[in-house]
């Protein structure tokens, strides 16, 4: 099954724009694979993140801690990219835990070949931009349903 979602995690990047062979191979060499079982986490306060995670199959949630309470602050569902952003770009340690809420087919993307890419070809940065705007918009519209809501307009908001 893993030669089958590296090829289906290949394909995606396809989808975008052509792959040549090198570049196909770089992924085939560097991404990891991983299959992780309910409540375990995939990142882990405080750790500055390396690395871009593909969520293949199930649902995992991040939070942070607060007076020995988990709030949550997203959820992320198959077909989507993750990772505690902030982190991930800058190289500071995140707060946040990222858990799964059920048995999740994770793929680990380095942030080194990541840049790499980018460096050698800026066709890359589409794909960058893409999660980046993405993500963007889930927290601005989060924001904004935080800020509004009020117990009449709850029903409308949600």
């Amino acid at each position: 099954m893993e030669n089958n979602q590296l090829a289906q995690f290949i394909e995606y990047f396809a989808n975008l724009f052509t792959l040549d062979d090198r570049e196909v191979s770089l992924l085939k060499d560097n991404v990891k694979i991983y299959t992780l079982q309910r409540e375990s986490n995939v990142i882990n306060p405080p750790s500055a993140i390396d690395n871009l995670f593909f969520l293949k199959k199930g649902i995992v949630r991040s939070f942070y801690q607060k007076d020995y309470k988990e709030i949550n602050t997203e959820f992320f569902f198959e077909n989507e990219f993750f990772t505690a952003f902030t982190s991930f770009l800058t190289q500071e340690k995140t707060n946040l835990y990222f858990q799964c809420i059920e048995q999740c087919d994770l793929i680990s993307i380095p942030k080194a070949l990541i840049d790499r890419l980018i460096r050698e070809d800026t066709k890359w940065n589409i794909l960058l931009k893409n999660i980046l705007a993405k993500e963007y918009i889930k927290n601005a519209v989060g924001k904004v349903r935080f800020y509004c809501w009020t117990p009449v307009n709850a029903i409308t908001i949600f």
